[in-house]
């Protein structure tokens, strides 16, 4: 299948409603569009905002359009729809978590300074759907499904203007493995290599197109908050988390850790869904034995968190009209359950973090890094927080492994009194820590998180502070008392 068998049934979005309550409309103070992209039996939802700073009259707007970054946010689950994100992550527009469901302006939305589209990924999430009930069974698949996706909406005459957009995908948890497989494929189908290279860590020049008539995709990076690509690493380091934490006795965790054992022989064996369940028990038997602990946030027992209320916003006629759908079309999202999830159980226990390294490594012809890498992480959460990730990073193989196994981390303050982060950066990769936030950093910090995003896409320099730890000063303090 090719991309003339898809077409793009992407339209204006002038209005939503404002609640849940039939109430208010809210006009969307900047150019938006939603919809379906179809290719073959796949219809992918999406819905675009154009950044806030593209001011002016259409014909002035559409001048600007190439000045700006494009976003791509996806979420994770897997099963779960991006939708959750745009209403109550990051997006222009945020529900209320209250009864009447309130949807107002955010005044830290990420399309400030970019243009910003979240898409219902894979089908079986959100509003997207294949019609055959054919799932994606991996991330070779779904990254091909996702590049047909970006193709229809380049393709379309009313959109083509944004292709020339400097391209970053931005996503959390299960997006740590969808969105570097689609950057992957967008390599791939981009540029023609000259040898095999395979799965992940191989070093490939750039050459040239590889696909006569497609839509050259910019592609410059992604950034990642609170990734997932490792079932056993990260179930370690929840388990080890929680015992921290105090909701794991010293008996608890051992018995999970013995479970652990067996997960791990269970992915060396290849038996996929014993593996899974054995994720899943051992993740429910910690927030059991917490009382219930939210594993996203450490802080509360709410692990519901947007989930209803955006639910309910979704399933609304009202909504779907106002996106372009029909009032009857079904809207899911699932974390870790449902049809999307049975199908990538197989990638749900598989290490998959080999795949940033082959990120990293790509280079352009004269020797530059080709794209940009974040990765940040809350710290409060306890699903796929720091520690997981710190590991992941100290023993990813790519060129710069062993300088940044050594270097240095600055605490980001702005003003000197206000920490707003920890930093590690080498060549093109950036990692932060995000304190006082669990899973949804967005969320949780909304101003430092849109700052970030902000000088990561712009390329800005994060004002940081060193913190060397200096072995005398421990000399001094031992010296014996001479009075």
């Amino acid at each position: 299948m090719t991309v003339s068998d898809t077409n793009c049934d992407v339209k204006p979005v002038k209005q939503i409603p404002g609640d849940l309550v039939g109430t208010r409309t809210l006009n969307l103070n900047v150019r938006s569009y939603a919809g379906f992209v179809n290719h073959g039996a796949d219809h992918m939802f999406l819905w675009f905002f154009e950044a806030q700073d593209c001011l002016g009259t259409d014909k002035q707007k559409d001048a600007q359009v190439a000045d700006f970054p494009l976003l791509i946010w996806l979420n994770g689950g897997p099963g779960a729809s991006s939708m959750f994100g745009a209403l109550s992550e990051n997006g222009p527009y945020l529900i209320q978590n209250t009864d009447t469901g309130t949807v107002a302006e955010n005044p830290h939305a990420w399309n400030q300074k970019a243009h910003i589209m979240y898409v219902d990924n894979p089908v079986g999430a959100g509003y997207s759907y294949n019609g055959d009930k054919d799932y994606v069974d991996n991330e070779r698949d779904l990254g091909e499904r996702f590049y047909q996706l970006l193709q229809g909406f380049f393709k379309n005459p009313n959109y083509a203007k944004y292709a020339k957009c400097p391209l970053y995908f931005t996503g959390e948890s299960y997006g740590g493995k969808y969105i570097p497989f689609i950057c992957d494929t967008i390599r791939q189908k981009t540029y023609r290599v000259d040898e095999d290279d395979g799965d992940c860590c191989a070093y490939l020049p750039q050459v040239k197109p590889a696909v006569e008539g497609d839509v050259p995709i910019n592609l410059h990076g992604m950034a990642i908050g609170n990734p997932y690509y490792d079932a056993a690493l990260q179930t370690q380091a929840r388990l080890e988390m929680g015992k921290t934490l105090g909701y794991l006795d010293t008996t608890q965790y051992q018995q999970l850790m013995d479970n652990l054992e067996v997960l791990r022989k269970a992915v060396d064996d290849g038996d996929w869904l014993k593996a899974f369940n054995y994720n899943q028990g051992i993740k429910n038997d910690l927030i059991n034995c917490g009382g219930n602990v939210a594993i996203y946030d450490v802080r509360t027992w709410d692990l519901s968190l947007f989930d209803a209320i955006v639910e309910k916003y979704f399933r609304k006629p009202e909504v779907k009209l106002a996106l372009n759908l029909a009032e009857d079309q079904p809207w899911k999202c699932a974390d870790e359950t449902g049809h999307v999830t049975e199908h990538l159980i197989s990638d749900f226990v598989q290490p998959t973090q080999c795949i940033y390294g082959k990120i990293l490594n790509q280079c352009d012809e004269k020797g530059t890094p080709a794209y940009q890498v974040l990765i940040y992480v809350g710290n409060l959460d306890m699903s796929c927080g720091v520690a997981g990730t710190e590991q992941m990073l100290r023993e990813l193989t790519w060129n710069h492994h062993h300088d940044w196994q050594n270097l240095e981390r600055f605490v980001w303050a702005s003003p000197k009194d206000t920490t707003k982060g920890f930093v590690k950066s080498l060549s093109n990769l950036t990692y932060i820590v995000i304190p006082g936030s669990g899973h949804m950093v967005p969320t949780d910090q909304p101003n430092n998180s849109l700052e970030m995003i902000n000088r990561f896409i712009l390329k800005h320099k994060f004002p940081t502070y060193s913190t060397p730890i200096d072995p005398s000063t421990y000399h001094d303090l031992l010296q014996p008392n001479k009075e």
